[in-house]
């Protein structure tokens, strides 16, 4: 099992980590495994109001150099909870989005704090690109050893002063 993490910086230069469980990453499986990571990165690129600092992955980090984000909003105290599954033996897990662009998400046009599928409205497509990028990308480890895929069933916003 390997761990890929996000480390994501808010206009308060206050930094977060998104981290999940990825496939084993071995020399078979690398150029694989690196491009669900990348499709993971991106995805999130396009859901938070915070700016991408680098990634690491097991074996292999790569840093990314931007300058702080101006947005107000970009705040790290403001987070997306994506709640997980796995597919095999039904353990749930979550992970924590920092500094989301909110106007992506459909928790104010339909005035909750939390959704979950079936998805009530249509989610934008950068919000559907990286729950496909997690559920292609992520897995959820076995305690002895095995690996399960994962489904994102419910999102939250979170945060303070809400």
């Amino acid at each position: 099992m390997s761990n890929m993490s996000v480390s994501i910086i808010d206009n308060d230069n206050e930094s977060s980590k998104f981290a999940l469980s990825i496939p084993q990453l071995d020399a078979a499986g690398y150029v694989a495994t690196m491009a669900n990571v990348d499709a993971i990165v991106t995805a999130l690129g396009a859901v938070t109001l915070g700016a991408i600092k680098g990634e690491t992955v097991t074996a292999t980090t790569v840093t990314h150099d931007p300058s702080r984000p101006t947005d107000p909003y970009a705040n790290r105290e403001t987070g997306v909870i994506f709640y997980m599954v796995s597919d095999t033996t039904g353990q749930k897990m979550r992970v924590t989005l920092p500094a989301p662009d909110l106007s992506l998400f459909p928790f104010s046009t339909l005035g909750v704090g939390r959704v979950q599928t079936p998805w009530p409205v249509a989610l934008s497509a950068a919000v559907q690109a990286l729950i496909d990028a997690i559920e292609a990308g992520a897995v959820y480890e076995q305690d002895d050893g095995g690996v399960e895929t994962v489904t994102v069933y419910a999102m939250e916003h979170v945060g303070r002063n809400l």
